[in-house]
């Protein structure tokens, strides 16, 4: 059991990395739009071919990566929660005294593992 908890924690530090790297790609492409939008009014044509296109990009690339990232998290829980026995994460991380990153808890959120308030640090 211990190399389960070791792994799962190595692993969701990675996971987080990946977030949180996401996430710094996400303010590219806002501050991208946001100097788009903040040209004057000389380059409507500019705004009107360079930001919806640059939105939809946006869109379709944040859904499909994060939407790649679910099945290995929720195998990874579901793992974690057959070896410990634990009735869910919360009762794990309750026993191991342990907790999870903010990113951690919305993937596992996202694949129908709540994690309470109390175990996210």
């Amino acid at each position: 059991m211990i190399s389960s908890i070791y792994y799962y924690h190595d692993l969701s530090d990675i996971y987080t990395s990946v977030v949180r790297n996401l996430n710094i790609k996400d303010e590219s492409f806002f501050n991208s739009v946001k100097n788009f939008i903040e040209l004057g009014d000389g380059y409507q044509d500019i705004k009107i071919n360079f930001v919806t296109p640059l939105y939809e990009l946006y869109k379709q690339t944040n859904k499909k990566e994060i939407t790649t990232l679910l099945p290995p998290v929720r195998k990874l829980n579901d793992h974690l929660i057959k070896v410990t026995q634990a009735r869910n994460l919360d009762e794990y991380f309750s026993e191991t005294g342990t907790s999870v990153s903010p990113e951690w808890a919305y993937l596992c959120r996202l694949t129908g593992y709540e994690v309470s308030e109390e175990y996210i640090s």
